[in-house]
């Protein structure tokens, strides 16, 4: 059979190209197996006058995958010619760039210039209606669901398992460092990835396509889920790790929070402080984060007051044992006494109402001291008890309110406290906050009970059996009493960004508190339309990851996150993410990061000089990855200048720029964009400088300084041959020192760093 279509392939990206499915044919001239970036003229023919196609999976210059192109063309004996490619669209398609064709004549000739638009269709060879028609051009042949997963943290993404296992045309896998994976499912039902962050942070995606029904997806915090369509097949879903959800099962839009998938849930957080010793071992208490419960005991209510029920006391899902399986290690443990018995308890003063103290029991002392053995007996965790609010409810004074317990009452409730096993035993009442993590947990659990209001002369007795006094750990613990999430956020991340600001131990209060209204009026309204408690926790936890990730700096994280409804397990998910990128960057001030600027493309397709185009390389790992720059913190940066591109008539000195820096606020576009123009308007040849007024050559830093003591490395650069000249005294590198003190960026993670130099080419860097 002679040749019925000949195909070109002109790679414009910078991604190299390996085949992925070839499909139809036969082909004459087989399609290649891979196609390099900025490859041209790439040829392969077709034999055959039915439809046929390739796809290629392209990965960038760091082997992370991008996405797919699609090409496919047919030459039939009975009607017209046609070809397309895959669409101008976000998600894993990337644009194939067919170009116009004849739709008649034999053969035929298809010429694709991929990573352009497309400038025909499969009905016009001159024209795109953007609908393609062959399921092979958009990969629904293969998959229903396209899922790509952009791990942007400089930790390793390992894939833990799946669920409903597919078909997967494409499997998932672990995705490296910095990485990205793009995996392809081919079945309508649900489906989803179970992946650890660290080897130890679990993040967890659901999806489906479903034949009759909307798309769905959502993620479990720090999944990133990104905006969906909730209609067509196949669906892009993207994930992009450590950022908030931007959609959710119910809307492909927004997201509500919600959980619709069991599997979406958090599990194995039971053991996460062993798991996290390698990175947080050796910090102190102070500098990690742990995820705390309020009003710890108050899974259940018994014997309330008149004003009780379960809508206005009730503020756990989960007992104590089952909140520690959860992750939570700071409890609020408020003892009363009922009966004669220590329980716990959740009361309030409703004098201005004349009712005096209104609430109800909770779970008792001594079944909270069977379920803390029976987790330590199986782990090694820390487990913090803190006691307050104290109540003899077999008594009531003249306003009927309960007094607080008596040094007597204290006396027995410690000593029935000391039949908890592993009670953290040091002389005296040492600031547990200076104590290394690896000092409580390394040979088996510790517990630590702290006692508010209690009288010293009682206290002592106990000094050196694990109880300690509230001046031993004592957060700043300032609730915002209030029922709105914008005005609990706004104080709390207020509260925190103060409190930290003067390294206080921080309690982040992430609670919403029932109105008076509320209160009073859920008991009574039959359709449950008023909030509860645990209505309200629902509100406060589905806020928590947007809420609080966008704040957070290695400056400003929380060190207790203290919620109601514990037991989902979101505050330990975001606990362990900020002891790895943010606590974690704290204990590494004064690091040493190095930055590689590469060159890149010199020559456009006509041979034609372009200049030199840059990629930033970091070692260890970008700065934004340990949760932003610290004082102090050292940056070494280098470019390789092109020298000697092989190309016609390469040019000669008076053409080049050393290295030139400026930094300025990342969040100011205006700033970013007035430093690439200064470095886009240096008059060649320079042999480099410092752009705008942000880094500094000064050994003492100023508050106007993002860095200080700038020192350029400079080199001499003969070119070749050595009638282009030779390039004096260039200034090839820069070492910065970051200045934690200046007034210029909000925090360490608020910094942009501008580079120019070639010919000169700018290259914005964000670090």
């Amino acid at each position: 059979m002679s040749t019925r279509a000949y195909i070109t392939a002109n790679n414009t990206t910078g991604y190299a190209l390996t085949l992925f499915k070839k499909w139809g044919g036969p082909f004459s001239v087989e399609p290649p197996a891979e196609i390099q970036p900025n490859q041209t003229d790439v040829k392969f023919a077709l034999d055959d006058n039915d439809r046929a196609g390739v796809v290629y999976l392209a990965k960038d210059s760091q082997n992370r995958e991008v996405g797919f192109v699609s090409m496919s063309f047919t030459c039939p004996k009975s009607s017209s010619n046609s070809a397309e490619g895959s669409p101008n669209s976000e998600g894993v398609l990337i644009q194939s760039g067919l170009q116009r064709y004849n739709e008649h004549g034999t053969p035929v000739s298809f010429t694709y210039n991929i990573g352009t638009p497309n400038m025909a269709c499969w009905s016009d060879g001159t024209t795109d209606d953007a609908n393609p028609v062959c399921p092979q051009t958009t990969l629904e042949e293969w998959a229903r669901v396209l899922v790509s997963v952009d791990n942007t943290k400089a930790v390793p993404l390992h894939l833990e398992s799946t669920w409903q296992n597919g078909p997967w045309t494409k499997e998932p896998t672990s995705i490296p460092a910095g990485g990205k994976g793009i995996f392809l499912l081919n079945d309508n039902d649900r489906a989803g990835l179970q992946f650890l962050l660290n080897n130890n942070i679990p993040i967890n995606m659901a999806f489906t396509c479903p034949k009759s029904s909307s798309n769905s997806a959502e993620g479990s915090p720090l999944a990133g889920l990104q905006q969906y369509a909730e209609h067509g097949t196949p669906v892009n879903l993207s994930y992009v790790i450590s950022e908030v959800n931007q959609a959710c099962w119910d809307s492909g839009t927004s997201n509500n929070g919600k959980v619709e998938c069991s599997q979406t849930l958090l599990s194995g957080l039971d053991s996460w402080m062993q798991n996290s010793l390698n990175d947080i071992g050796t910090h102190k208490l102070k500098n990690i984060c742990i995820p705390g419960s309020h009003d710890s005991g108050m899974s259940i209510s018994q014997h309330g007051t008149a004003g009780a029920g379960d809508c206005n006391t009730i503020t756990q899902q989960k007992n104590i044992l089952g909140q520690l399986e959860a992750g939570a290690r700071y409890f609020d443990i408020r003892p009363i006494i009922g009966g004669g018995t220590y329980y716990t308890g959740h009361y309030g003063n409703v004098d201005k109402m004349g009712l005096g103290t209104q609430g109800a029991r909770g779970e008792s002392i001594a079944d909270i001291i069977t379920q803390l053995n029976a987790f330590t007996e199986k782990h090694q965790e820390l487990i913090i008890l803190n006691l307050s609010h104290s109540l003899d409810t077999d008594s009531r004074d003249s306003n009927h309110n309960y007094r607080p317990f008596n040094d007597q009452q204290w006396d027995g409730l410690f000593e029935t406290l000391l039949t908890i096993n592993h009670l953290y035993i040091v002389e005296g009442f040492p600031p547990l906050g200076e104590t290394e993590l690896n000092n409580f947990i390394s040979q088996h659990s510790s517990v630590v009970i702290i006692a508010e209001s209690v009288s010293e002369s009682v206290l002592s007795k106990y000094k050196g059996k694990g109880l300690f006094p509230s001046t031993s750990l004592s957060p700043y613990n300032s609730y915002s009493n209030s029922n709105s999430l914008g005005d609990m956020e706004s104080d709390q991340l207020d509260k925190m960004k103060k409190q930290r600001a003067q390294d206080n131990y921080f309690l982040l209060s992430w609670t919403l508190t029932q109105s008076n209204t509320q209160a009073g009026g859920c008991i009574f309204d039959p359709t449950g339309a008023t909030n509860s408690i645990l209505d309200l926790a629902k509100i406060a936890n589905n806020g928590l990851s947007s809420g609080l990730l966008p704040a957070l700096s290695s400056q400003n994280y929380p060190n207790i996150i203290y919620t109601d409804d514990v037991g989902s397990g979101f505050p330990t998910s975001i606990s362990m993410y900020i002891n790895k990128f943010y606590a974690n960057a704290q204990s590494t001030a004064n690091k040493t990061y190095t930055l590689t600027l590469l060159p890149g493309a010199i020559t456009n397709r006509d041979g034609i000089y372009k200049g030199s185009s840059t990629e930033a390389v970091w070692s260890p790992c970008n700065p934004i990855d340990l949760g932003g720059w610290n004082d102090g913190d050292e940056l070494v940066v280098t470019c390789t200048l092109n020298l000697n591109p092989d190309i016609p008539n390469p040019p000669n000195s008076n053409w080049y720029v050393g290295l030139c820096a400026g930094a300025c606020p990342a969040s100011e576009k205006n700033q970013i964009n007035a430093l690439i123009s200064e470095a886009q308007k240096i008059i060649t040849p320079n042999i480099g400088e410092l752009l705008g007024t942000h880094i500094s050559t000064d050994k003492l830093a100023t508050e106007n300084a993002i860095f200080y003591d700038a020192i350029a490395k400079v080199g001499t650069f003969e070119l070749s041959p050595a009638s282009r000249g030779v390039l004096k005294n260039y200034i090839y590198g820069w070492t910065l020192k970051y200045n934690g003190k200046n007034t210029v960026v909000e925090n360490g993670s608020d910094v942009e760093i501008v580079f120019g130099y070639g010919d000169p080419q700018q290259c914005e860097v964000d670090s």
